[in-house]
């Protein structure tokens, strides 16, 4: 397994609680929600059956699973802001070595 295959294996585990999701504002979940899945590519959206619309609802209808939810499908990605996790491009320059 490449590192940063497994990085992503390791970093699946690690995903905020619900408890602690409960205590974030709608607004901030919806943040969250939207950071974990904004990065995706048209194509990656249509090979996954991904639907904007469906989705947005699954999300109304519990926001605190759903940002849950995205969060330990993109352990690659920081809810807060979005970007890349620092750490899994690290994961990704050791296997270019």
């Amino acid at each position: 397994m490449d590192k940063g295959s497994k990085w992503l294996e390791e970093n699946k585990k690690h995903y905020p609680s619900k408890e602690y999701l409960r205590d974030l504002s709608h607004k901030t979940l919806l943040k969250y929600w939207f950071n974990c899945w904004q990065n995706k590519d048209p194509q990656e959206y249509q090979d996954m059956e991904w639907d904007w619309e469906n989705e947005l609802q699954k999300f109304t209808d519990n926001p605190i699973e759903q940002t849950q939810s995205a969060i330990k499908y993109n352990p690659e990605i920081c809810p807060c802001c979005g970007d890349v996790k620092e750490e899994y491009l690290e994961a990704l320059r050791e296997e270019d070595e």
